[in-house]
């Protein structure tokens, strides 16, 4: 699984019996339960913005995206827009968004973005056009930039870069080749 700081408390995913499950401790036995269960699927890394841990979904359910501030009361699903589904490829923050892999009919697998507490969320960019998975995984980031490796379907698999912060959301995304 994956585990992320959230505030006074670690959240981390697991799978138990085949079931992808979410937890939070706040290191002691009684602080540490389970924040939520689906009965099938996987969840990816977790990003964390803020306060707000966030992980996707890859499921065949209603909410494809959790958002929580590790505990109970504070986690909540969330539905993608359109078609757009949740994978477990892809999860990482950049500055005060979540950035993760997401799937449609229409683009094959590609990334979307979530803002700091999920309450926003949209398809970032058609990497490879079309019906085609760009295989997008994250490398690493900087400070002012965060670095993925993407097939575009012209040039193969190459370094990507995102700008940080805000310019994810005014069109900072840029590609290695034209």
């Amino acid at each position: 699984g994956s585990m992320a700081a959230v505030g006074d408390r670690v959240v981390f995913t697991r799978r138990m019996n085949g079931t992808p499950q979410l937890w939070a401790s706040d290191g002691t036995a009684a602080g540490t339960g389970i924040l939520h269960s689906e009965p099938y699927g996987y969840m990816s890394a977790i990003a964390v913005t803020g306060s707000t841990a966030h992980v996707a979904m890859q499921c065949n359910c209603f909410n494809d995206y959790i958002v929580t501030d590790g505990t109970v009361a504070g986690t909540q699903g969330r539905s993608l827009p359109g078609d757009l589904a949740g994978r477990a490829d892809a999860m990482f923050s950049v500055g005060s968004a979540a950035v993760f892999s997401c799937q449609s009919n229409a683009t094959g697998t590609e990334l979307c973005i979530a803002d700091s507490r999920g309450e926003t969320i949209r398809f970032l960019a058609d990497i490879y056009p079309g019906k085609f998975d760009s295989f997008t995984r994250y490398l690493g980031q900087t400070d002012d930039a965060a670095y993925i490796a993407a097939d575009d379907g012209y040039h193969g698999r190459e370094l990507w870069r995102l700008s940080l912060p805000d310019a994810i959301f005014a069109n900072g995304f840029q590609g290695g080749s034209p």
